[in-house]
Protein backbone atom coordinates (compact mmCIF):
# COMPACT_ATOMS: atom_id res chain seq x y z
CA UNK A 1 0.00 0.00 0.00
CA UNK A 2 2.97 2.40 1.15
CA UNK A 3 4.09 1.90 -2.75
CA UNK A 4 0.93 2.81 -4.56
CA UNK A 5 0.83 5.93 -2.05
CA UNK A 6 4.61 7.38 -3.04
CA UNK A 7 3.97 6.11 -6.83
CA UNK A 8 0.86 7.13 -7.58
CA UNK A 9 1.31 10.17 -9.90
CA UNK A 10 3.76 8.10 -11.75
CA UNK A 11 1.28 5.11 -12.37
CA UNK A 12 -1.57 7.66 -13.24
CA UNK A 13 0.73 9.07 -15.62
CA UNK A 14 1.82 5.37 -16.77
CA UNK A 15 -1.49 4.43 -17.55
CA UNK A 16 -2.35 8.20 -19.68
CA UNK A 17 0.48 7.54 -21.54
CA UNK A 18 -1.03 3.57 -22.33
CA UNK A 19 -3.73 5.39 -23.09
CA UNK A 20 -2.50 7.75 -25.13
CA UNK A 21 -0.60 5.05 -27.02
CA UNK A 22 -3.20 2.56 -27.79
CA UNK A 23 -5.53 5.56 -29.38
CA UNK A 24 -2.93 6.39 -31.37
CA UNK A 25 -2.00 2.68 -32.80
CA UNK A 26 -5.65 2.41 -33.05
CA UNK A 27 -6.40 5.37 -34.93
CA UNK A 28 -3.62 4.15 -37.85
CA UNK A 29 -3.96 0.16 -37.43
CA UNK A 30 -8.14 0.49 -37.51
CA UNK A 31 -9.25 3.14 -38.13
CA UNK A 32 -7.54 4.83 -40.99
CA UNK A 33 -7.13 1.48 -42.89
CA UNK A 34 -11.07 1.25 -42.76
CA UNK A 35 -11.75 5.09 -43.51
CA UNK A 36 -9.73 4.71 -46.81
CA UNK A 37 -11.58 1.08 -47.70
CA UNK A 38 -14.80 2.76 -47.50
CA UNK A 39 -13.76 5.48 -49.40
CA UNK A 40 -12.28 3.20 -52.22
CA UNK A 41 -15.97 1.75 -52.33
CA UNK A 42 -17.73 4.62 -52.13
CA UNK A 43 -15.28 5.56 -55.20
CA UNK A 44 -16.34 1.86 -57.03
CA UNK A 45 -20.13 1.85 -56.59
CA UNK A 46 -19.87 6.03 -57.96
CA UNK A 47 -18.13 5.02 -60.61
CA UNK A 48 -20.54 2.19 -61.46
CA UNK A 49 -23.46 4.16 -61.34
CA UNK A 50 -21.88 6.53 -63.78
CA UNK A 51 -20.73 3.59 -66.32
CA UNK A 52 -24.31 2.57 -65.73
CA UNK A 53 -25.67 5.22 -66.63
CA UNK A 54 -23.44 5.29 -69.81
CA UNK A 55 -25.06 2.01 -71.00
CA UNK A 56 -28.65 3.00 -70.24
CA UNK A 57 -28.51 6.06 -72.30
CA UNK A 58 -25.92 3.54 -75.13
CA UNK A 59 -29.23 1.00 -74.77
CA UNK A 60 -31.60 4.28 -75.00
CA UNK A 61 -30.13 5.87 -77.60
CA UNK A 62 -29.96 2.18 -79.91
CA UNK A 63 -33.51 1.20 -79.24
CA UNK A 64 -34.48 4.75 -80.57
CA UNK A 65 -32.52 4.00 -83.27
CA UNK A 66 -34.16 0.63 -84.28
CA UNK A 67 -37.34 2.78 -84.76
CA UNK A 68 -36.45 3.97 -87.91
CA UNK A 69 -36.48 1.06 -89.51
CA UNK A 70 -40.56 0.82 -88.73
CA UNK A 71 -41.88 1.82 -91.91
CA UNK A 72 -39.73 0.24 -94.09
CA UNK A 73 -40.40 -3.10 -92.45
CA UNK A 74 -44.38 -2.66 -92.16
CA UNK A 75 -43.72 -1.36 -96.16
CA UNK A 76 -41.96 -4.55 -96.52
CA UNK A 77 -44.54 -7.14 -94.86
CA UNK A 78 -47.48 -5.64 -96.73
CA UNK A 79 -45.98 -6.40 -100.29
CA UNK A 80 -45.44 -9.62 -98.84
CA UNK A 81 -49.34 -10.28 -97.42
CA UNK A 82 -51.12 -12.07 -100.03
CA UNK A 83 -54.66 -14.01 -99.94
CA UNK A 84 -52.92 -17.20 -98.17
CA UNK A 85 -51.24 -15.51 -95.21
CA UNK A 86 -50.96 -11.87 -93.23
CA UNK A 87 -48.10 -10.91 -91.32
CA UNK A 88 -48.31 -8.30 -88.49
CA UNK A 89 -45.28 -6.43 -86.89
CA UNK A 90 -45.97 -6.92 -83.14
CA UNK A 91 -42.81 -4.94 -82.38
CA UNK A 92 -38.92 -3.74 -83.08
CA UNK A 93 -36.29 -3.88 -80.30
CA UNK A 94 -32.57 -3.55 -79.84
CA UNK A 95 -31.18 -7.16 -78.88
CA UNK A 96 -27.99 -6.55 -76.46
CA UNK A 97 -27.52 -10.15 -76.64
CA UNK A 98 -27.03 -9.95 -81.01
CA UNK A 99 -25.98 -6.61 -80.97
CA UNK A 100 -28.38 -5.53 -83.44
CA UNK A 101 -32.19 -4.13 -84.15
CA UNK A 102 -34.74 -7.41 -84.58
CA UNK A 103 -38.55 -7.17 -84.85
CA UNK A 104 -41.64 -9.55 -83.71
CA UNK A 105 -43.77 -10.50 -86.29
CA UNK A 106 -46.87 -12.76 -86.30
CA UNK A 107 -48.30 -14.57 -89.65
CA UNK A 108 -51.44 -16.19 -90.03
CA UNK A 109 -51.54 -18.71 -93.03
CA UNK A 110 -54.87 -18.84 -93.90
CA UNK A 111 -56.54 -21.78 -96.62
CA UNK A 112 -57.18 -18.80 -99.36
CA UNK A 113 -61.11 -19.38 -99.23
CA UNK A 114 -62.06 -16.00 -99.58
CA UNK A 115 -62.90 -13.86 -95.84
CA UNK A 116 -66.76 -14.13 -96.41
CA UNK A 117 -66.90 -17.32 -97.51
CA UNK A 118 -67.86 -20.04 -94.39
CA UNK A 119 -64.92 -22.50 -95.74
CA UNK A 120 -62.45 -19.93 -94.84
CA UNK A 121 -59.90 -21.04 -91.90
CA UNK A 122 -57.05 -20.07 -90.81
CA UNK A 123 -54.56 -22.99 -90.31
CA UNK A 124 -51.67 -22.07 -88.43
CA UNK A 125 -49.60 -19.49 -87.07
CA UNK A 126 -45.39 -18.25 -87.44
CA UNK A 127 -44.29 -16.38 -84.72
CA UNK A 128 -41.02 -14.79 -86.08
CA UNK A 129 -37.97 -12.99 -84.38
CA UNK A 130 -35.87 -11.40 -87.22
CA UNK A 131 -32.64 -9.32 -88.02
CA UNK A 132 -33.82 -6.08 -89.09
CA UNK A 133 -30.35 -5.59 -90.90
CA UNK A 134 -29.90 -8.92 -92.01
CA UNK A 135 -33.04 -10.18 -92.66
CA UNK A 136 -32.05 -13.46 -91.03
CA UNK A 137 -34.71 -15.04 -89.29
CA UNK A 138 -33.03 -15.68 -86.00
CA UNK A 139 -36.50 -17.97 -84.49
CA UNK A 140 -39.70 -18.47 -85.63
CA UNK A 141 -42.56 -21.07 -84.15
CA UNK A 142 -45.78 -22.47 -86.23
CA UNK A 143 -48.72 -23.20 -83.82
CA UNK A 144 -50.96 -25.65 -86.06
CA UNK A 145 -54.65 -24.02 -85.33
CA UNK A 146 -56.50 -26.95 -86.38
CA UNK A 147 -54.95 -28.91 -83.32
CA UNK A 148 -54.19 -26.16 -80.52
CA UNK A 149 -54.43 -28.68 -77.85
CA UNK A 150 -51.64 -31.14 -79.57
CA UNK A 151 -49.85 -28.50 -81.10
CA UNK A 152 -49.60 -27.11 -76.95
CA UNK A 153 -49.84 -23.30 -78.32
CA UNK A 154 -50.02 -21.72 -75.28
CA UNK A 155 -46.99 -23.01 -74.54
CA UNK A 156 -45.23 -22.79 -77.42
CA UNK A 157 -46.96 -18.95 -77.34
CA UNK A 158 -45.24 -18.37 -74.15
CA UNK A 159 -41.72 -20.01 -74.72
CA UNK A 160 -41.72 -18.01 -77.69
CA UNK A 161 -42.15 -14.53 -76.31
CA UNK A 162 -39.51 -15.28 -72.99
CA UNK A 163 -36.68 -15.76 -75.40
CA UNK A 164 -37.53 -12.39 -76.94
CA UNK A 165 -37.40 -11.23 -73.65
CA UNK A 166 -34.20 -12.87 -73.04
CA UNK A 167 -32.53 -11.34 -76.18
CA UNK A 168 -34.27 -7.52 -75.43
CA UNK A 169 -34.11 -7.42 -71.61
CA UNK A 170 -38.06 -6.30 -72.25
CA UNK A 171 -40.65 -7.96 -70.96
CA UNK A 172 -43.16 -8.34 -73.69
CA UNK A 173 -45.77 -10.65 -72.81
CA UNK A 174 -46.14 -13.33 -70.48
CA UNK A 175 -44.25 -11.17 -67.88
CA UNK A 176 -44.18 -12.56 -64.01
Amino acid sequence: MKFLKENWIKIVILFCLASVAISIIYYYMVFLPTEKHEKQITDRIAEQEREDSLKQKELFSKREGCQKYKKQIENEIEENNDKYSTTVLNGIFFSPVKNTCIYVSVEWQDNGVSLESPEHMIEGMTYRVTDVLSGEVIKAVFIDIKKPHQDNRSQKEMDFYNYVESLTGICYRFCQ
